[in-house]
């Protein structure tokens, strides 16, 4: 079986069968998206469609990997250009496993996305004041959190997949009490998204701001695997 680069037409064919269960491909339903405007970037497909036998992504230097059978793993890799150093992404644990014996000696790395979801009788209150204006570039928007005159904490939002709306880019701007303001900020950033009518996603790459996100409703929905490994 031979990887197949799909058309402009096929990759919005798959994005639309992907988008039956966004949560679930949330992750490759934003690159695909993204793929769409950048005309160097590329999408190779096992099989015919859905191309559900294997999916390569070729998108800003990084490889996205999607696979279950590991015989097909040197023709879906096939089309790769040559290079000394791999940058892979896969959201399934089988590719990764794969892709660690066959690239042995990478670096791994690893984070999950949890979702807030909407819910209309939320009522928390929270000790960080919130000023939200339209990003920059012109897209999603930025959050402004205060206490009394003082910056709390500054974070971008986004909606990537809609209808979620993605917290990113985020700082605390004070140096004690990080804990606390990390929880009354992003109580209160969640809240402020919630009553937009959206529900919202972090991504979260330690267990300490899992901690915080918990108690405000989310939870864990996908895991997303960084392998960087050079070539053997």
């Amino acid at each position: 079986m031979q990887a197949v680069k799909l058309s402009r037409q096929q990759i919005r064919e798959l994005r639309a069968h992907l988008g039956q269960a966004p949560l679930e491909n949330y992750e490759l339903l934003w690159v695909l998206e993204s793929c769409l405007e950048t005309a160097s970037s590329a999408v190779y497909g096992l099989g015919a469609a859905p191309w559900s036998a294997g999916l390569l992504i070729l998108h800003r230097d990084c490889l996205w990997l999607q696979l279950e059978n590991e015989v097909l793993l040197t023709s879906l890799l096939a089309p790769l250009p040559e290079q000394d150093i791999f940058r892979f992404y896969t959201t399934n644990p089988k590719t990764m496993d794969m892709l660690k014996r066959w690239f042995p000696q990478g670096k791994l790395s690893q984070s999950q996305l949890c979702v807030r979801n909407l819910t209309k009788n939320w009522r928390k209150r929270f000790d960080a004041s919130v000023k939200v204006e339209p990003a920059e570039n012109g897209g999603g928007q930025e959050f402004l959190l205060t206490a009394g005159d003082d910056v709390v904490a500054r974070c971008t939002c986004q909606q990537v997949v809609s209808p979620w709306q993605e917290i990113m880019h985020w700082s605390l701007e004070v140096e004690q009490d990080r804990r606390y303001w990390a929880e009354h900020v992003f109580g209160a950033v969640t809240a402020t998204i919630l009553a937009q009518g959206y529900p919202a996603v972090v991504r979260v790459e330690n267990e300490e701001l899992y901690s915080v996100l918990e108690p405000l409703g989310y939870r864990g929905f996908s895991q997303l695997f960084f392998y960087v490994a050079t070539s053997e």
